[in-house]
């Protein structure tokens, strides 16, 4: 890997400043999460070179070390560590581990569409106005902790300007809404979209439909924390 701005090789980078080591790697990533999603493509490969170098270099990093690290580049990368349904606070960093949420459904579409500098773009259109109390982010990690998930709370700021941003994106909601899905959301910034379904049987139709209408639909599973990672994280 040679790309400076690719977050893999800035986290080797900087774990190599960290310990003064003098050795490397040659990294190869192969994607498999589409890029520039609003899926944390790039953040989990970032993660994942933290915590596959620190064993390959024999650094034993605690945890709160690499998570100290993980923090320098990006607020997102963090989670990627632990893995799990987690609740971060403050700019995403600060986490807190909450009850999984095993064996849910979920139909994500991607659409076929990108825009120049997205994350900072739609930042930058953010006002005071879409900024909440937390409220609603709180009631919905109290909801998951009574084994519970409700569509209602699960609230993107970034809706309310990624329709404007992002062309044909109000196309697709219609298109999922019209073949069954019950509440839409925008994944991260976007531009993926994504709708919680029952079943899995729900789930392959509402794909099949959608993909027969040629968007790029996925059936996926949430699944438990990994072994590999490092769930040390307290309890909300």
């Amino acid at each position: 890997m040679s790309n400076e701005n690719n977050l893999a090789f800035k986290a080797a980078n900087l774990l190599q400043q960290f310990t003064d080591y003098v050795g490397g790697a040659k990294i190869e990533i192969i994607k498999e999460i589409p890029e520039a999603m609003g899926l944390g493509g790039g953040s989990s490969d970032a993660a994942a070179t933290l915590i596959a170098l620190n064993q390959l270099w024999d650094l034993n990093l605690s945890g709160k070390d690499l998570h100290y690290l993980a923090s320098n580049l990006g607020a997102d990368v963090p989670y990627f560590l632990h893995g799990g349904t987690t609740l971060g606070a403050e700019i995403g960093h600060n986490l807190k581990a909450l009850k999984p949420l095993r064996n849910k459904w979920l139909v994500l579409v991607c659409p076929i569409t990108s825009i120049e500098n997205k994350t900072q773009r739609l930042y930058k259109a953010l006002t005071y106005e879409l900024f909440s109390n937390g409220d609603n982010t709180m009631d919905l990690a109290k909801s998951i902790e009574g084994n519970s998930l409700d569509n209602r709370l699960m609230i993107n700021s970034f809706e309310q300007i990624a329709f404007g941003i992002f062309s044909g994106l109000d196309i697709i909601k219609d298109d999922m809404i019209q073949c069954g899905a019950y509440s839409v959301h925008l994944s991260g910034t976007g531009p993926s979209l994504f709708t919680l379904v029952s079943k899995k049987e729900h789930g392959i139709k509402l794909r099949d439909q959608l993909n027969q209408k040629g968007h790029k639909a996925y059936l996926l599973e949430t699944i438990d924390v990994s072994p590999i990672l490092t769930p040390d994280l307290p309890r909300l």
